[in-house]
C-alpha cells in the first residue's frame, strides 16, 4: 500500500535537531465518540498513549525492517544494487481511550534500528499517523502535522543493544494531561515522506510475559550483583524506599 492510502494527507514528522530522543503531543476535542481507530508508525519505536493511558501492551513495535534506501558499503565498497523495501504501520480500535471534549494524544520515540547512530542509521527518528473518529456529529480525521508540539524525553540516550540513560528530572508532570502547558515545547518539523511499501504489521509482536525476581549474588567493590536464572530478554525494574535524598544511580545488565 502506498502512503496516501493508509495516512490520506497526514504529514510524516520529526522533532527539533537539538532533541535528541524525542516526545510529542497534540491536544484535539471529540463529542460523543462512537467509534475510533489509528494508523500509526513510529521509527525506530514508538509507544502510545491516549489520556495517559498506553494503547496496548505491544513493545519495541513497529517490527524491524529492510525501512527505505540507504547509502552504505559493503567490505569497503558502496552497494548500489536496487531492492524493494517496506515499513509496517500498526492498527489500534482506541474508541475506549477517548473521552468527550478534550483529549490529547502523546507518543514517545526510541532509536531501535532506524536511528541507532552506534551501528547503523536510516535517519531521525520521525512518525507519522492517522486518528479516525466517529462520533455524532460525522466522522473526522486527527492527523500527524505541523501543529504538534515536541519535546525532549527523560530517556536521554538509548541504544538497542547497550542501553538507556533516563534522567528524571527531566521528566515533565503531566505533560500526557490536555490542560498542560506546552507553549515553551518546539514545533513538530515536517519530515521527507519515506519512499517505501507500507504492510499492516499482522505479526506477533514483543510482549511482557512475566515477572523474575533475581538472586543477589553479592557485593563488591561498591557493586551489587544479581542473577535472574536464565537467558532472558527483558529490562530492569527499580523501586525507590526514599527519604529526602536523590542521588545518581546506575544500573549495568548484560546477558
Amino acid at each position: 500500500m502506498t502512503h496516501e492510502e493508509i495516512f490520506g494527507k497526514a504529514q510524516w514528522i520529526e522533532a527539533d535537531e537539538s532533541v535528541q530522543i524525542p516526545v510529542f503531543r497534540k491536544v484535539f476535542s471529540a463529542g460523543s465518540v462512537k467509534n475510533a481507530q489509528i494508523d500509526i508508525i513510529g521509527l525506530g519505536v514508538f509507544a502510545l498513549f491516549l489520556n495517559r493511558k498506553r494503547v496496548s501492551d505491544d513493545l519495541l513495535i513497529p517490527v524491524v525492517s529492510d525501512y527505505h534506501e540507504r547509502k552504505f558499503a559493503v567490505n569497503g565498497l558502496p552497494f548500489d544494487e536496487v531492492l524493494g523495501h517496506r515499513m509496517y504501520v500498526c492498527h489500534y480500535d482506541v474508541t475506549e481511550y477517548l473521552q468527550r471534549d478534550k483529549n490529547v494524544l502523546a507518543i514517545m520515540l526510541g532509536p531501535a534500528w532506524y536511528a541507532d547512530k552506534q551501528h547503523f542509521t536510516f535517519g531521525r527518528m520521525k512518525l507519522c499517523f492517522r486518528l479516525t473518529i466517529t462520533d455524532e456529529t460525522g466522522t473526522h480525521e486527527i492527523l500527524s502535522d505541523e501543529s504538534m508540539r515536541c519535546n525532549r524525553s527523560f530517556v536521554i540516550d538509548c541504544t538497542l543493544l547497550q542501553g538507556e540513560k533516563h534522567n528524571y528530572f527531566e521528566e515533565q508532570e503531566g505533560w500526557m494531561e490536555p490542560d498542560f502547558d506546552d507553549s515553551y515545547w518546539h514545533y513538530a518539523s515536517m519530515a521527507k515522506a519515506p519512499k517505501t511499501e507500507f504492510f499492516m504489521q499482522e505479526c506477533p509482536p514483543d510482549r511482557e510475559i512475566r515477572k523474575i525476581i533475581p538472586k543477589f549474588l553479592g557485593a563488591r567493590n561498591g557493586l551489587k550483583r544479581y542473577d535472574v536464572g536464565e537467558n532472558i530478554s527483558g529490562y530492569v525494574v527499580l523501586q525507590s524506599k526514599g527519604g529526602d535524598h536523590v542521588g545518581d544511580a546506575t544500573v549495568t545488565m548484560s546477558e
